[in-house]
């Protein structure tokens, strides 16, 4: 991979990620509801950014590990959001937001990791299980009380169709 090209990808992803940390902050404070949800239509707009460049490189190098969780990382980011947005209940936000505070962390981390194999390797090693334990967390937030129905999702298959867990 290209350094240049590697290098430009970590500096703007460091610079959005920068921006989803504050768009967390928003949705963390339970600001207005028009806030809320102008922070959350920002998080998936450019949380898809770092996820379309991410793909975009990993094809030109498939086995580079740093760029493939960035992508499925994102791109879980990416759904969830568009699936709050549809729900319309600014009060899950808070628990939206309290998996993304986690998510934006990881990605920082494999960003940093992004031209160092091994520290991508030992990176890897724990996040996706924390990932997966995190999105059931939210599964049982969402899938529980007055939200049981209008917000349920299917934790299992949105990670297996993003290639994440077993």
């Amino acid at each position: 991979m290209d350094k240049k090209i590697l290098g430009d990808f970590k500096d703007e992803s460091t610079r959005i990620l920068k921006e989803l940390g504050s768009l967390v902050e928003t949705m963390e404070e339970g600001q207005t509801s028009q806030a809320s949800l102008k922070a959350l239509s920002e998080f998936s707009q450019r949380v898809d950014r770092i996820m379309g460049a991410a793909k975009m490189l990993s094809v030109g190098d498939p086995s580079h590990l740093g760029l493939k969780r960035i992508g499925q990382i994102s791109e879980l980011c990416k759904t969830l959001g568009y699936q709050a947005a549809g729900t319309g209940a600014t009060p899950l936000l808070p628990i939206f937001a309290a998996f993304w505070a986690d998510a934006v962390d990881v990605l920082k981390d494999f960003v940093d990791a992004l031209e160092d194999d091994a520290k991508t390797q030992e990176v890897s090693k724990d996040v996706m299980q924390m990932i997966e334990r995190r999105m059931e967390w939210l599964a049982t937030r969402l899938n529980s009380g007055t939200t049981k129905g209008a917000h349920a999702f299917d934790v299992k298959t949105m990670l297996k169709n993003l290639g994440i867990g077993g």
